[in-house]
């Protein structure tokens, strides 16, 4: 609580380092911080210059909020974390509530909180699932990156299927309704949406169906089976797919 009894959130700033790395931590900036929170139907902003390690932003509102996004508009120049009691509830109440900067710089900082190690790997995991979802293309595939690197480098041998079978949850439902070939109205985005699915689901999840689609369009495009081969079909794939098609085909 700040002064006379406001809410308010307590900050503490430390130098952003790998997990492991044996680098000075205490190296410290003048860092302007803005907030946003709920406010009974609407949403405020409250911001401080957080000069010295610790401070803290008293709210312009008389209860605790449900939910607090510690760079509002996403631009803050800075890495934030947040423990899991107030994570939770900024990506189950708050999201809905957050504009698409916000999201991406929330989805960003998690996946930093896990190289760093200032947020346990399974809420980081855990919020995969809501990040995966978003509307936004570069919301959505944010987690893609470090979803690759559990299923190829975090996990063993014995616990890879499992992991790629968790990857491929992520993006298995926004895959069947993109499908493989766009609307005569579809915009770039969802092209780009389609391609960065697709592609994870048959190089990362390794998603049988999807494999096996590529495989045939792969087929289709260069002509076996229909026409000799040689005989280049390019209209059998989307130009955009036409990359994961033909290396899952020679995979």
């Amino acid at each position: 609580a700040g002064g006379g009894g406001a809410p308010g959130v307590m900050l503490s700033k430390h130098r952003p380092l790998p997990l492991g790395s044996q680098a000075d931590a205490s190296p410290t900036w003048r860092i302007p911080v803005c907030v946003r929170y709920p406010d009974g139907r609407q949403t405020r902003t409250s911001c401080t210059l957080l000069e010295e390690r610790e401070g803290a932003i008293e709210l312009e509102t008389s209860r605790c909020p449900a939910w607090v996004m510690p760079n509002a508009e996403g631009g803050g120049y800075y890495r934030f974390s947040l423990p899991a009691a107030e994570l939770r509830p900024l990506l189950e109440r708050g999201w809905a509530q957050l504009d698409a900067r916000e999201r991406l710089s929330l989805a960003s900082n998690i996946r930093a909180g896990y190289g760093s190690g200032s947020i346990p790997a399974a809420d980081v995991l855990a919020s995969f699932t809501r990040i995966a979802a978003d509307a936004d293309r570069t919301v959505a595939t944010d987690p893609m990156g470090l979803a690759g690197f559990v299923v190829e480098e975090a996990v063993g041998e014995e616990q890879r299927l499992t992991a790629r079978r968790w990857a491929g949850s992520l993006y298995a439902a926004r895959a069947r309704r993109l499908d493989w070939t766009a609307g005569a109205r579809e915009d770039g985005e969802t092209r780009l949406l389609r391609r960065d699915v697709l592609s994870f689901m048959a190089r990362v999840a390794r998603d049988p169906g999807v494999r096996s689609e590529a495989t045939r369009r792969a087929h289709a495009s260069l002509g076996y089976g229909e026409g000799g081969a040689g005989a280049i079909h390019a209209d059998a794939v989307e130009s955009d797919l036409a990359g994961v098609v033909l290396a899952v085909a020679a995979e």
